[in-house]
């Protein structure tokens, strides 16, 4: 370790061990150069009071600790700081139950991200005082973390600060009645047993993301939890079923009328059900990738998205689209990618007063050429403002690949010849 301190230049060090508790590393902060910017401790097992020695780091602006310290109560006083700090994450780090410290202690923090510390009771509150803090991420922590960490949240948007987020992300979940979710507001769901209940306890949850599996036997109570959710906006709905699958049960009264945001990926509904989606009053962005399954999307006249200000699909085989533009009446954004059997964009489509964006990546030939022609017929009525982007992928021959890499290859061998032969005329 003292040979450390000679490595002037070092600027990155991970330093792992495999020794127990009962074997602590023997460690001072003048064991390490004052150049080091990041530094990761894996299996050290040092006592949280050395931990404090780090700040002498003037330099030190990323700290990873795994399994890295040890004891139940972590202080920092006032003269602690950690000046240049702004990555801190903290993984397993024994049985911490008590961190006191203020702002003062990290100010150019930017990120605070704890996993699996247990026994924790709560972040600090002065932690949300930080000025440059962006994330507070919590990973299989204790319910009293989650909840100090929205409180954190809450507390800053009551001072008009709506920088800071929060995200709780919880793998392994035992005993769900034990875990107090009435605080939460975003929240990332993968598959586990508990779903259904866990929302069905999160009524302040604002944004929700989930994965399904296509045999998940509790997704007819995930769907109708979702309905209980009266303040949620945000929601990703992604699966894992192939569109051989069994398609998934869909209706448009399951999602809640405050919903702003929906993403559904790999769900291959019928395109019937994308209209149903006209039940939420509020929709202003939708995103489907591989979300539909059939050729044609049909929209009558009594089909209309009031609010939806941004529409994007992602692959499937749709091959016509019928609609005009009464459908969508706000809508700015139009995206289409990896639609290779479109026939072609509705012409009155470009009809939408609000439109600004026609966006093709990776389409067929028709589509491209109907949106230009879109855009034709918008600019001789005297609209100049929406925009058509088209973006190609062009795959180019391995011969062809070949040869361009001989010519480089060619080119290089010349410049190191000449080079080489200048070098020799100085000698000379």
């Amino acid at each position: 370790m003292n040979s450390l301190s000679l490595l002037e230049g070092l600027e990155t060090l991970h330093i792992a061990t495999e020794q127990t508790i009962t074997g602590r590393m023997i460690f001072s902060g003048c064991n390490l150069p004052p150049n080091l910017k990041q530094l990761k401790l894996s299996g050290t097992s040092i006592p949280w009071e050395d931990m404090n020695l780090l700040a002498n780091l003037p330099n030190l602006e990323v700290l990873k600790g795994s399994h890295a310290f040890t004891g139940t109560v972590w202080k920092l006083n006032e003269d602690v700081v950690f000046s240049k700090l702004k990555y801190l994450r903290l993984y397993a780090c024994g049985d911490l139950q008590r961190w006191e410290a203020g702002s003062d202690n990290f100010p150019m923090l930017e990120q605070l991200l704890l996993r699996e510390l247990d026994e924790l009771e709560k972040i600090p509150e002065s932690i949300g005082e930080i000025m440059t803090l962006k994330l507070i991420q919590i990973d299989d922590c204790s319910s009293f973390v989650e909840t100090s960490a929205t409180e954190i949240q809450e507390e800053q948007e009551r001072v008009g600060n709506y920088e800071l987020q929060v995200r709780i992300k919880r793998t392994k979940l035992e005993r769900p009645l034990q875990v107090d979710t009435h605080y939460l507001t975003k929240l990332s769901l993968p598959h586990y047993p508990f779903v259904a209940e866990m929302m069905r306890r999160t009524s302040n949850l604002k944004e929700l993301k989930i994965l399904h599996k296509s045999k998940h036997p509790d997704w007819p109570d995930i769907l109708d939890s979702l309905r209980l959710l009266e303040k949620l906006e945000t929601l990703d709905l992604g699966a894992e079923q192939t569109i051989n699958d069994q398609i998934m049960i869909f209706s448009g009264d399951i999602f809640p009328p405050s919903l702003k945001e929906l993403k559904l990926a790999r769900t291959f509904i019928p395109w019937e059900a994308m209209n149903l989606l006209t039940n939420l009053p509020n929709l202003e962005a939708f995103m489907g990738v591989d979300a539909f399954d059939g050729t044609d999307w049909t929209l009558n006249e009594d089909i209309v998205f009031p609010k939806l200000k941004y529409l994007r699909i992602l692959f499937g085989c749709l091959a016509r689209w019928e609609a005009g533009s009464n459908n969508f009446l706000m809508l700015e954004q139009l995206l289409l990618d990896g639609l290779y059997e479109l026939e072609q964009i509705p012409e009155s489509i470009g009809d939408i007063m609000t439109l600004e964006l026609i966006k093709i990546d990776r389409c067929g030939s028709g589509v491209e050429t109907s949106a230009k022609k879109i855009q034709q017929e918008q600019q001789s009525q005297g609209n100049y403002e929406l925009q058509v982007q088209i973006i190609r992928y062009v795959k180019v021959p391995s011969l062809i690949l070949i040869q361009f890499s001989l010519i480089c290859l060619c080119g290089l061998f010349c410049f190191c010849f000449h080079l080489l032969k200048r070098l020799v005329n100085l000698e000379l």
